[in-house]
Formats: structure tokens, C-alpha cells, sequence
């Protein structure tokens, strides 16, 4: 039976997190609140690795015409790094449509930007590592042609086995992540979203499980 995790390195974190949740007696290193974030934050981290290894073979392929594909989500019209008016509209509608998958019932608008001038300027495939919300974006701007309507985006990434809706709701659960992991390191901020964090990682890898890709010379993902 394959494990939930490919990546080595994620299910060394998860078992980490585990460890933080696992029972807690007087000689327990840290406080039970300390130890709840902690746990969160390696869930995040194990997933964060695992999207890593899975993209990969996409972003080696995807990366020498990404400049392409990601000027066609931009304003060109505009002075401003900023989105195209149409996907902006399109982001609106399914943060509306889909806001329960999101942290706060909100989409990281400026974070997004970021990321996507980070991809543009990053030299090479092989050496990106992708945060969370660069997986997201990446994910839901470049791995589907289904609900960004109004745009020639043709699912450059070439992922297959996600309707367009699992598309969103993969990048939409990974950005919640991607918030709720900084409220973790926000000093004196308050945490109370361990049950969150499991149940959102547990759909993402199950989503990330049904992948395949376009190009069959990089094989399945799981």
C-alpha cells in the first residue's frame, strides 16, 4: 500500500507533527498550545516538500516557456505588475463561490503577484522550490482551462484528473495553508486551527493523488 506521503522528507515532518500531538506528561519539552502550532506547522511543512517533489518534472518541462504563460494572467495594457481585469473577475467570483476553502474567506491577491513575478525572474526549473502559495498559484493559474473564464490559458503545466472545480479547490486549500502557516510564526498570535490544517492537507493530498500528466515521459504522480 503506498504511503500518503512520496517525498522521504515529508513523512519525517509528519511524523514530527505527530510527536507534538501525540500524548503529554510533565517532562514534554513545550507547553500543549506551543506544541499544537508545532504540529501545524510541520503538517505544513510536510506538504510544502511533497508538492515540491510532485511538481518537479512539470516545472522542468513547463519552465523554459513559462514567461509566456504567465504574461498572458497580467494587465499589458497597464503600467503596474498587476492582474489581468478578466482574471481578477474570475478570482473574485470563485473566492465567492468557494470561500469556504479558503482561510478567512479570503484569496492572497498581493502574495499571488509576488509569487508570480518571483517565477518570471527565477532562473532555473530544476532549483525552484515552490512555496505553498507558489504552488497555488501555480496549480490554479497554470494547471487547468476550466474556470478562468475570459482567458487563452491552455493549462501550460499539463496536469490531467482534476475537473476544473478540483483545480480551484486544490489551490484555494493550499493558500489557506499557506495563511494559516503564517499565523503560526505571528508572535503572540493565537492558534486554534490544528483540526483546519489536517483536514485541509488530508483533501490536498488526496486531490495531488489523482494527478497525472500530460506528457506521459514524466509519468504518473501517484
Amino acid at each position: 500500500m503506498q504511503p500518503p506521503f512520496q517525498s522521504i522528507l515529508a513523512r519525517d515532518y509528519l511524523r514530527l507533527a505527530e510527536y507534538f500531538e501525540g500524548p503529554k506528561d510533565s517532562h514534554f519539552p513545550v507547553g500543549t498550545e506551543f506544541a499544537e502550532k508545532l504540529a501545524a506547522q510541520n503538517h505544513c511543512f510536510a506538504l510544502e516538500v511533497e508538492i515540491q517533489e510532485r511538481l518537479a518534472p512539470a516545472l522542468r518541462t513547463f519552465w523554459p516557456d513559462r514567461n509566456g504563460a504567465v504574461r498572458q494572467l497580467l494587465d499589458q495594457k497597464g503600467p503596474k505588475f498587476q492582474l489581468h481585469s478578466q482574471l481578477r473577475e474570475s478570482l473574485n467570483r470563485l473566492t465567492t463561490a468557494y470561500k469556504d476553502w479558503l482561510f478567512e474567506e479570503r484569496f492572497p491577491t498581493m502574495g499571488m503577484l509576488a509569487s508570480l513575478r518571483l517565477i518570471l525572474t527565477f532562473g532555473e526549473g530544476d532549483t525552484f522550490q515552490p512555496t505553498l502559495l507558489d504552488a497555488a498559484v501555480l496549480l490554479l493559474l497554470l494547471g487547468q482551462n476550466e474556470q478562468l473564464e475570459g482567458l487563452p490559458i491552455t493549462n501550460p503545466l499539463g496536469i490531467r484528473g482534476l475537473t476544473g472545480e478540483e483545480t480551484t479547490e486544490l489551490g484555494f486549500r493550499i493558500t489557506c495553508l499557506y495563511r494559516m502557516r503564517n499565523r503560526l510564526v505571528t508572535p503572540r498570535s493565537d492558534f486554534h486551527h490544528l483540526a483546519r490544517v489536517k483536514s485541509d492537507a488530508a483533501r490536498i493530498l488526496e486531490l495531488l493523488n489523482k494527478i497525472h500528466w500530460q506528457d506521459s515521459s514524466l509519468g504518473p504522480v501517484a
